[in-house]
């Protein structure tokens, strides 16, 4: 069984699509740390054994435009983290794709995991499709050209867990790690140039406003330029693109 499970803080303008996508998934875990837009009634209110959500003991209000040290109230994502994945692994899957609710991997990522059965970790390109490739972080890992490469596809009651991330002073960096190091070094980890993980905040133009004081969302969607694996996203996202294009404030 395959399982994603998600942090989400007011996603409801990616949510109907990314559940709608990810049909070829088993089962969905969503953790709110609360949403204030609909978020969490909307998937609760799906009549489906397939998508479990739960609400956070601690409410959070997003500070995008603030410095980690200015906040009012830090999302503790360390903390959050883990008790989703202790949550998320009591429901018993096989493997775990670990997926922020404003993010899609591409269906043949099934495919992918079946082929790789025997390793316990998959590592990625991640890809944000109005990004040029260029502004990636481009990384070889064992012979592979990586695009910003993550670790977010692995098996499930291995003992992986978050932690601080000991190369970044800031608080909020962590990372998957096992025995004192990152997934990427697990033995069983494997690398993959399959372009399957995407961004899409800043494709879709809203996340962003508070970092583009002044631009309306149709602006900042007519701003941007796509990269040469923007094709790769789904239909489905390029028409909610489209229509927020189109809105009127």
């Amino acid at each position: 069984m395959i399982c994603t499970w998600s942090i989400i803080n007011n996603e409801m303008d990616y949510l109907r699509d990314v559940v709608e996508h990810h049909s070829w998934v088993d089962k969905m875990y969503f953790l709110d740390t609360g949403s204030t837009d609909g978020s969490l009634e909307y998937l609760k209110s799906i009549e489906s054994d397939r998508i479990i959500v739960e609400k956070y003991h601690t409410s959070y209000v997003p500070e995008y435009n603030v410095a980690w040290e200015n906040m009012v109230n830090p999302f503790p994502e360390i903390e959050v983290r883990n008790f989703a994945l202790d949550q998320v692994e009591k429901l018993n899957p096989d493997w775990l794709i670990q997926l922020d609710g404003d993010e899609i991997f591409l269906s043949k990522t099934k495919s992918i995991i079946e082929r790789n059965s025997t390793f316990s970790v998959i590592s990625h390109s991640t890809i944000n499709p109005v990004c040029s490739i260029s502004e990636h972080p481009l990384e070889m890992r064992k012979g592979i050209r990586m695009h910003d490469p993550h670790a977010r596809i692995w098996k499930a009651k291995q003992g992986f867990r978050y932690y601080q991330n000991p190369l970044q002073k800031k608080q909020f960096h962590c990372i998957p790690m096992f025995n004192g190091k990152h997934l990427y070094h697990h033995n069983l980890n494997i690398f993959i140039d399959d372009k399957i993980h995407f961004h899409l905040h800043w494709m879709y133009g809203k996340k962003v406003d508070s970092f583009f004081k002044g631009l309306n969302r149709q602006q900042i969607i007519s701003k941007q330029t796509l990269n040469e694996f923007a094709a790769f996203v789904p239909k489905i996202f390029w028409n909610r693109r489209e229509e927020w294009k189109n809105e009127h404030n």
